[in-house]
């Protein structure tokens, strides 16, 4: 399944003068090459707009219903604005009010159409769909073996899941956009991937050129990839509007060394500055009002405002490709680092993310800050196996109260730990009295306050309420 979603359509059959309300269900079963197919389920119901001329008041009675399927393919643009299909459906539908030479009774329908929709939002969708409609006799009385006629529909979705699943279902089978990148401009691609691959460290990168002219620039395409060696990779892609290079790729193929700086929420918007397209031989860190002090193992300045300088040579710059937009990874051997003292914890032996407080960069002009409200601690999983999901109890691991996160921290153990006969917790007591007759209400109460204690990271004591709970 891709997705899904609900619209209801308006139909006016001209022949007849009915109007049809149509709520459809939707969902997309299959999508490759820019090709679309959606399996729909309808019910609908047929009403009277006025009676059409010359024929006795009797003729044409108030209302139809039916439920209906069918299967559209259709092709839309690469924006995903809009969107053609052909469709075909069929159904069964319930005359009491019947049509001209019908009597009451069940009726097979089919009908063929074609249509258009469009995305007027970022959720919102509108469909214009005409066709022709044939309507047998099956349970009628009506000697010309059914009715054919034609009808222009109207409809409005949004999108939305329609009915219920279960809750641990519901939360991934949403409908939303399906993305089929190669078929997506390369600026909306570029703000996509930005905007969900984030956030992204920033690393300020010195260079200089083949005359010994600095450069600095930021990257967020940045990370380190290897220990042992250590290794850092950054990528200064081609420019989307001309393809041409940016000033650092030509200084690191000149010269490859260059010194990469860790950037902080106190020269954040001095880096930014940086970033501006200065002609060659411009000095950045001067225009940004950033300190520029001799390296000790490479040519290219370091910047002194920085918490953080790694100084690397250049041992590889591997193009991704070459047009607009594409990358070029530039692979860095870390030679020297220089922490500042500031960033270090107490006892001076590691760097304290508390201190270090480095920012990165999300979509658009976003960015964010790793500070104390920020940071949270993810314990990580023993060296030993954890006894994972499967090893959870039934009633633990099919609990609609515990979130997949809670139930990781539980399966974080080696072996499913013993009753502690010690344990006491005035709250368990409580519930276990006061459900003493509802054990189904008990779990449930058990299950919260066992939540409360996983998210206040007491795992060891969740354990021993769930335990408990297990008993009743």
């Amino acid at each position: 399944m891709i997705g899904t979603g609900g619209q209801s359509l308006l139909s006016v059959d001209y022949r007849y003068r009915i109007f049809v309300i149509a709520p459809e269900w939707r969902v997309v079963v299959r999508e490759r090459g820019g090709w679309r197919w959606e399996a729909f389920l309808l019910s609908q119901f047929v009403g009277v707009l006025n009676r059409p001329a010359g024929l006795r008041p009797a003729v044409v009675r108030p209302w139809e219903a039916g439920l209906g399927a069918g299967l559209t393919l259709g092709r839309g643009a690469a924006s995903g604005r809009w969107m053609g299909y052909l469709g075909v459906g069929s159904g069964f539908q319930y005359v009491s009010a019947p049509m001209p030479r019908q009597s009451s009774g069940p009726a097979f329908c089919s009908q063929l159409f074609a249509g258009m929709r469009c995305r007027l939002g970022r959720r919102c969708r509108v469909d214009l769909r005409g066709g022709f409609r044939h309507v047998s006799n099956a349970g009628m009385s009506s000697p010309n073996g059914g009715i054919d006629n034609s009808f222009l529909q109207v409809g409005l979705s949004r999108g939305g899941m329609t009915g219920c699943l279960p809750n641990r279902l519901s939360s991934f089978l949403r409908d939303g956009m399906r993305l089929l990148l190669e078929s997506i401009p390369p600026a909306m691609r570029q703000q996509w991937l930005q905007h969900v691959v984030a956030p992204r460290p920033i690393g300020l990168v010195s260079t200089i050129d083949a005359a010994g002219r600095p450069n600095l620039s930021p990257f967020s395409f940045f990370n380190l990839f290897s220990t042992e060696p250590p290794v850092l990779v950054f990528s200064p892609a081609r420019r989307l509007r001309d393809n041409t290079v940016k000033h650092t790729l030509a200084n690191v193929l000149a010269v490859p060394e260059c010194v990469v700086h860790v950037v902080d929420g106190s020269i954040v918007r001095q880096v930014s500055l940086s970033s501006c397209e200065y002609p060659a031989g411009v000095d950045e860190s001067v225009m940004a009002g950033l300190t520029a002090i001799p390296s000790e193992a490479v040519r290219p300045p370091r910047i002194a405002e920085s918490p953080v300088q790694m100084e690397c040579r250049v041992t590889e710059v591997k193009p991704l490709g070459e047009r607009g937009g594409a990358g070029n990874l530039v692979i860095c051997e870390v030679l020297v680092m220089h922490v500042a003292d500031r960033v270090l914890n107490d006892a001076g032996t590691m760097v304290d993310p508390q201190r270090l407080r480095p920012v990165a960069r999300l979509g658009g002009d976003w960015y964010c800050r790793v500070d104390a409200a920020s940071l949270f601690e993810v314990e990580k999983p023993n060296q030993r196996l954890g006894i994972g999901f499967p090893g959870l109890p039934e009633d633990i691991r099919h609990s609609q109260i515990l979130t997949g996160d809670r139930l990781a921290r539980l399966s974080n153990v080696e072996a499913l730990p013993p009753v502690d006969p010690a344990f006491d917790d005035p709250q368990v007591r409580h519930i276990i009295h006061y459900f003493a007759h509802e054990p189904a209400e008990m779990e449930r109460e058990l299950h919260r306050h066992a939540a409360a204690l996983l998210d206040a990271g007491r795992t060891d004591a969740a354990w021993q309420v769930l335990l408990t709970a297990s008993h009743f």
